[in-house]
C-alpha cells in the first residue's frame, strides 16, 4: 500500500508518552473483597466527548456479581487512563446463575456516535411474549455519553415452545460501511443437534435486515469473526468439523465471503494437523474486490507422542479465498491467539501484534498471558517479540489473553481473565495489561524464542444451503449495578488514548479512498498546535485559488469539517464549533495530499 500522508505528533504527546514508558498489569474484582467474581470479555480504548464530565480512556464489558445472586449481571464499566474506576452503566439480567450471563463484544461505532454492546443469557428470566426461551443474544447501542439509547432481545419473530428452545448465540458484531451492524456465530434448533453458521443484519435503529442459518457439509460449524471487505462484502472466520455419521469431529479452519445480503460468494474449509481454528480476522488491503485478510487462530500438529502440540496460526488470505502464506508458533506447549492488530508500514510490509495464551514455559499455572509481535515482509513472518506476563502478587492457575488494543504510541493493552482457585470453588477475575515498546527494563514481562515455521493447508470448498430465519428484536431493560476495584500488581498503568497508533492504517486508507492517485505535498507547516479556534495552514509557496480542500477527521474517521480555501501562500482553517481533542486535518490540492494530527484546546 503506497503511504501518502504525514502525521505531525507534537513535542507535548511524545513527552506524555515518555515520562510513562513502562509496562504494568492491573487486576480488577468487584466491590472490597477478591473473592467476588469480575470477568470482562471485551473492552475499547477511546476518549470521551467534550460534553462528559469524566477523562474516560477505556470501557470494559463484562460479567460481574457477588455472593448474592440478586446482583449478578453484564455491566458496562468505565476507567480513567491510570486503570481506576469512573462509573459503571447498566446491568442486565439480575439473579440469574452465574454460568448464564456472557458478555461478548463491546465496539466503537464509526458512523455513529456511541458504542455497541454484544451479550447472551442462557433461559433468560426476563420472558419473550410469555415465553421462557433457551438463549437469547443481546445487542445494546449506547451514545458517546453512554445513555441508552436501545437494547434488543434478538429472536424469532414467532414464538412457541418449539423455536423458544432454539440455540442463538452471535460471537462477533462488526458496524459496516452503511452503518449497519452484522452479527455472526451459531444456530441449532435445539441444543445438541448440529450447530450451523449464523449471520444477522440489522440496522442502526436495531431492526432485524435479514437472518441467514449456512448449513455446511451436515457438519458442526461456528463463527467465531468478522470482517468487512472494500467492496461491502462480509468475510468471516471460524471452525467447521470433520465429521461421519455424527455432527462433530476434528475441528478444521473455515473461512467465507458473503455479499452484503448475506449470500455466500465462497466458503471453504483449511486442513493442516489434528485440528485448527480461525479466531479473528482482520482486513489489511484496500483493494475492492481484491482485499487480503489476515486470520489468526490455533493448529494443533500433534507432537510424535502423540500429546497435543497447539501453537498459534497465521495465515494471509485473499478475499476470493486464495492462501497467500501460512506460518504457525509455538514452542512443545500449547498456543493459541485470540486477537491481532497491525501496523501498516508500507508497501505490503506489517507489524502485527497478538495475544492469547501459552503454556509452554510456566509449571505452576496451566497457561500464561502471550505478547506477540511479528514483522511481515515479502510474505515472510519473522518474530520481533514473544512475552508474557507472569502475574506477581495473584494466586491463579490459568490466564489467557482475550483481547489487545492500542493504547499509546507503541503502548498495548491487553484483556485477560484468570481463573484462581479460593476455596471451595474457582474464581475468575479480569487483568489488563500494558506492553510497552519504549521500555527497555523487561519489567513485567519475560522474553522467549519460540521458533516461527511456514506451514501449508489442504484448502477444500464447502457445500451448502442457506435457509433464511425471522429473526426480530424485543425490547429489555436496564439496571444499575457495584463498582469495580482496580489493584496495581506491577509498574505504571497508563493508557494513552490520543496517541494510539492503530489510526495511522485507517488514515492511509482515508487518503487513498478520497484520492486515488495521490502524491505528497511539498513541505508545509501548521501552527499553533495544539490550537484553539484558528488554525494556520502555511504552503511555503503560492497555490492557486479555489483548488485546495482542507478536511478535518475525527479520531474515528467521521468528516467533521470541509472547506474550500482561497489559496495563496498561507490560509486559515476554523476549528470553532468543535471539541476539545486529538483530529486529523487533511490538506488537498490537485491530486496531492498532506494530513496533520491536531489538538484542540
Amino acid at each position: 500500500m503506497k503511504k501518502c500522508f504525514t502525521l505531525f505528533f507534537p513535542a507535548f504527546f511524545l513527552a506524555i508518552v515518555a515520562s510513562y514508558a513502562q509496562n504494568a498489569q492491573q487486576l480488577y474484582f468487584n466491590q472490597f473483597a477478591v473473592d467476588y467474581d469480575y470477568q470482562a470479555a471485551s473492552f475499547v480504548v477511546d476518549t470521551p466527548p467534550p460534553s462528559s464530565p469524566v477523562a474516560r480512556a477505556f470501557l470494559m464489558w463484562s460479567k460481574n456479581f457477588t455472593r448474592d445472586p440478586s446482583t449478578r449481571g453484564l455491566t458496562l464499566d468505565e476507567f480513567d487512563k491510570t486503570g481506576n474506576f469512573l462509573t459503571q452503566q447498566i446491568n442486565l439480567q439480575p439473579g440469574s446463575p452465574t454460568e448464564y450471563l456472557l458478555p461478548k463484544k463491546i465496539i466503537k461505532a464509526k458512523l455513529v456516535k456511541g458504542y455497541y454492546l454484544l451479550g447472551y443469557i442462557i433461559r433468560s428470566s426476563n420472558q419473550i411474549n410469555g415465553q421462557t426461551v433457551h438463549s437469547t443474544p443481546l445487542v445494546v447501542r449506547m451514545d458517546e455519553n453512554l445513555n441508552l439509547v436501545w437494547a434488543y432481545r434478538v429472536h424469532f419473530a414467532s414464538l412457541n415452545g418449539t423455536t423458544a428452545q432454539a440455540l442463538i448465540e452471535y460471537n462477533d458484531i462488526i458496524e459496516v460501511s452503511n452503518s449497519d451492524l452484522v452479527l455472526a456465530g451459531r444456530f441449532s434448533d435445539v441444543p445438541g443437534q448440529q450447530n450451523r453458521v449464523l449471520m444477522t443484519r440489522l440496522n442502526q435503529a436495531g431492526a432485524v435486515l435479514w437472518t441467514y442459518q449456512y448449513f455446511l457439509n451436515g457438519c458442526n460449524a461456528e463463527a467465531l469473526s468478522l470482517a468487512e471487505a472494500a467492496d461491502r462484502n462480509i468475510a468471516l472466520t471460524g471452525y467447521i468439523e470433520e465429521c461421519g455419521s455424527t455432527f462433530s469431529g476434528p475441528r478444521r479452519l473455515l473461512y467465507g465471503a458473503f455479499t452484503a445480503a448475506g449470500i455466500p460468494i465462497v466458503i471453504e474449509k483449511l486442513s493442516g494437523g489434528q485440528a485448527l481454528s480461525g479466531s479473528k480476522i482482520v482486513r489489511h488491503t484496500n483493494a475492492p474486490g481484491s482485499d487480503e485478510f489476515f486470520i489468526t487462530g490455533y493448529i494443533d500438529l500433534v507432537n510424535a507422542s502423540g500429546a497435543v502440540n497447539k501453537q498459534v496460526l497465521l495465515l494471509d488470505i485473499k478475499e476470493s479465498g486464495g492462501v497467500i502464506t501460512v506460518s504457525h508458533i509455538g514452542d512443545a506447549g500449547p498456543e493459541a491467539a485470540n486477537d491481532l492488530v497491525f501496523r501498516d508500514l508500507g508497501g505490503n510490509n506489517y507489524y502485527l501484534y497478538l495475544t492469547g495464551y501459552t503454556g509452554s514455559y510456566y509449571t505452576n499455572v496451566k497457561t500464561e498471558v502471550f505478547f506477540l509481535w511479528l514483522r511481515y515482509a515479502g510474505g515472510l513472518y519473522g518474530l520481533a517479540e514473544f512475552s508474557t506476563f507472569p502475574g506477581m502478587n495473584s494466586s491463579y492457575v490459568a490466564r489467557r489473553g482475550l483481547e489487545i488494543k492500542s493504547a499509546g504510541r507503541d503502548r498495548f493493552a491487553i484483556l485477560d481473565n484468570a481463573d484462581a482457585f479460593l476455596s471451595p470453588q474457582q474464581r475468575t477475575f479480569t487483568n489488563v495489561l500494558i506492553r510497552d515498546l519504549n521500555d527497555g527494563t523487561g519489567n513485567c514481562i519475560k522474553l522467549h524464542q519460540p521458533p516461527v515455521t511456514r506451514y501449508q493447508l489442504g484448502v477444500t470448498p464447502v457445500s451448502y444451503n442457506y435457509p433464511r430465519l425471522i429473526f426480530t428484536g424485543y425490547r429489555d431493560v436496564l439496571r444499575p449495578f457495584e463498582r469495580v476495584i482496580p489493584r496495581p500488581e506491577c509498574g505504571n498503568f497508563y493508557i494513552d488514548p490520543y496517541n494510539a497508533f492503530s489510526l495511522a492504517p485507517l488514515v492511509e486508507q482515508l487518503v487513498e479512498a478520497t484520492t486515488p492517485a495521490a502524491k505528497l505535498l511539498p513541505d508545509m507547516r501548521i501552527y499553533p498546535n495544539p490550537a484553539r479556534d484558528q488554525l494556520y495552514l502555511d504552503y511555503g509557496t503560492t497555490l492557486n485559488k479555489g483548488n485546495i480542500i482542507a478536511r478535518v477527521f475525527s479520531t474515528d474517521m467521521r468528516l467533521v469539517k470541509e472547506v474550500v480555501l482561497p489559496g495563496g501562500n498561507r490560509n486559515e482553517v476554523s476549528l470553532s464549533g468543535l471539541g476539545s481533542g486529538l483530529y486529523f486535518l487533511q490538506v488537498q490540492y490537485k491530486g496531492k495530499v498532506r494530513m496533520f494530527q491536531v489538538k484542540k484546546e
